[in-house]
């Protein structure tokens, strides 16, 4: 194989939905594969993002006609509908609402009332819109819709799929954050981080070894915020309005980005015995899930994968190395020599895509 066929490019680029992309592309066309991806993350949070007025689902939550939904937006609406209902209401593309309330108690220090959490979750029940046909209509409420638990795995999902169909690429490997896509050839070892030690340079609890599928950690030991003199989650259970505080992290692994990171939210508010026996109802999912006592559990298709990336040994394959797991708004180097900041990105000839100069963990 030539060495123009394995030319690979690593390089960083701004937040996606607050998060720090790494994007690692291998093959004759590296470059502009890398640059696609790029540039259509760009393009789909401005479909997604719930932050910016102009964004595709802004202008649908405000009002704006069905039939104009862009047809990204569109699928991801059906999806996420889908995981609402199987997972009994642990996943909601509405619990933005508790997250506001508990951020209002953080300015204030004082907790929600009961009544108040109970009156939140009661208004956030059943559908905020109903898919027909082509169109997604919506229903009181909508207005509260968030898709961030969701989007981010199907911005990457889609931005690769199109890189890996255009370009003339063998291997991409994508890390938002912590939550991680490969396609292609070879395979990348994940290391998934233990959340009662989240250091840099701390070694991960586990890792396993993954070829053509996705990682996603989510879970309450991250992004935690103080109400008064208490610490708690940022995710809560939309069935209660409580933080979710049972589960520490919560790791699922997919054919699909999109399917880890709605997985990761659902693992981390389900009891983990719940949690579990959820995984094992979808095709091809592996999840470990660390409760906030120490305790770890894991399923079938997470422990054979575990043991393919311990049987590897310390071979080299052409694999990469990266690890999943962090705290959302951070990523970690693929490997240690990543550090120096000089060679954050391995490629030479191409131009970079919006490069920032400090993109390691704060």
């Amino acid at each position: 194989m030539s060495s123009e066929s394995r030319r690979t490019i690593r390089s960083w680029h701004e937040p996606l939905l607050g998060t720090v992309i790494q994007i690692t592309t291998r093959g004759v066309e590296a470059g502009p594969a890398r640059d696609w991806i790029a540039n259509e993350i760009d393009r789909l949070q401005s479909v997604f993002s719930a932050f910016e007025s102009t964004s595709d689902l802004s202008r649908w939550k405000h009002g704006h006609p069905p039939e104009r939904c862009a047809p990204e937006l569109h699928d991801l609406l059906g999806e996420a509908e889908f995981w609402r209902v199987a997972s009994r209401g642990a996943f909601n593309p509405r619990s933005g609402a508790l997250t506001d309330l508990w951020n209002e108690a953080a300015r204030s220090g004082v907790t929600p009332t009961a009544d108040r959490l109970a009156r939140t979750c009661h208004e956030l029940a059943g559908a905020a819109w109903v898919m027909s046909g082509q169109y997604a209509h919506q229903l009181p409420g909508c207005e509260d819709v968030t898709l961030n638990a969701i989007a981010k795995g199907r911005i990457v999902d889609l931005a690769v799929a199109g890189a890996v169909r255009a370009f003339d690429v063998e291997t991409v490997l994508v890390n938002a954050g912590g939550d991680i896509l490969h396609v292609g050839l070879d395979s990348a070892t994940i290391g998934i981080e233990d959340p009662a030690r989240p250091y840099e340079n701390a070694s991960p609890a586990v890792r396993l070894r993954v070829s053509n599928r996705a990682v996603a950690t989510s879970g309450a030991t991250y992004r935690a915020i103080d109400v008064g003199a208490t610490s708690v989650g940022h995710v809560s259970d939309p069935r209660s309005g409580q933080p979710a505080m049972t589960v520490a992290s919560a790791t699922a692994t997919a054919l699909d980005a999109t399917t880890a990171d709605v997985l990761a939210t659902i693992l981390t508010v389900l009891d983990p015995d719940d949690g579990i026996r959820f995984a094992d109802e979808v095709a091809d999912v592996g999840c470990y899930i660390v409760t906030r006592s120490g305790d770890t559990l894991m399923n079938a298709r997470f422990s054979e994968l575990m043991s393919s990336s311990e049987g590897g040994g310390d071979r080299d394959d052409g694999g990469d190395r990266t690890d999943a797991g962090q705290a959302e708004g951070e990523a970690t180097p693929l490997c240690g020599e990543h550090l120096n900041p000089e060679s954050r990105n391995s490629n030479e000839d191409e131009p970079e895509a919006r490069h920032i100069d400090d993109p390691g963990p704060s």
